[in-house]
């Protein structure tokens, strides 16, 4: 009798030991699942930033974003087409470029043509980084850089005087209409505060501020301001 439960007790205390290693084989792989999976998230959030630096087009949209005083360099590829390699922001040519339609003016204007490919390559950009979000390749929260370029988006510290600071969006809801991408951008820019740029708080201090006039202020580098056709 004693031995048959002292057989019982150590049976059962053996299938316990089994039924505990098993379960901390099985904890184990989840963990490693889940792990792997917040790596391949991070990966993707780090490779969507990284290319707003190494593409041209992406970098010369943020950069406009960013600058409101001072020289943005042009992308290779439209060198020789604008005939420059650096310009100064130009936001009457910016704001023909973000004009849903496309105009004469703009067909006229081959630093507007410059503007509007490049927002709309960082507007694919941004649809490409919601098409992510919404499978859960990457969350919100990993997506500080794209955060920044939305709350600009949505309320840019340059719009010129008489335009909304959120011109931006309304060319996005002109090219991306039944996409929900524009609610998207506002979600990034509610998710991130807004930081001032380093441009902004440079030209309120030390210069006078471009946007006032739609134009170069007299502290700025002469050059072409790449004027409308239409309103000469």
């Amino acid at each position: 009798m004693i031995d048959s439960i002292c057989n019982w007790n150590f049976g059962s205390i053996s299938e316990v030991v089994s039924a505990c290693i098993a379960l901390a084989a099985f904890i184990g792989v989840i963990y490693e699942y889940l792990n792997a999976r917040r790596q391949r998230r991070l990966e993707l959030a780090q490779q969507l930033s990284y290319q707003l630096e190494q593409d041209e087009m992406l970098r010369f949209a943020t950069t406009s974003l960013d600058w409101g005083v001072g020289l943005v360099p042009v992308p290779e590829e439209w060198r020789q087409i604008v005939d420059e390699k650096a310009i100064v922001p130009d936001r009457k040519s910016m704001q023909i470029a973000l004009t849903p339609e496309f105009s004469r003016s703009l067909q006229q204007n081959k630093v507007a043509l410059m503007y509007r490919h490049a927002f709309v390559a960082l507007y694919n950009h941004l649809e490409r980084a919601k098409d992510l979000c919404d499978k859960r390749a990457v969350l919100l929260e990993d997506l500080s850089t794209l955060g920044w370029v939305s709350a600009q988006l949505v309320d840019w510290e340059y719009a010129p005087k008489g335009l909304a600071p959120g011109f931006f969006m309304d060319a996005l809801r002109g090219w991306y209409p039944e996409t929900r991408l524009d609610k998207f951008v506002e979600k990034l820019a509610q998710q991130f505060p807004k930081r001032r740029t380093a441009a902004a708080h440079v030209s309120h201090k030390n210069v006078e501020f471009p946007a006032e006039n739609d134009g170069l202020s007299s502290s700025q580098p002469p050059g072409d301001t790449h004027s409308d056709p239409e309103s000469a």
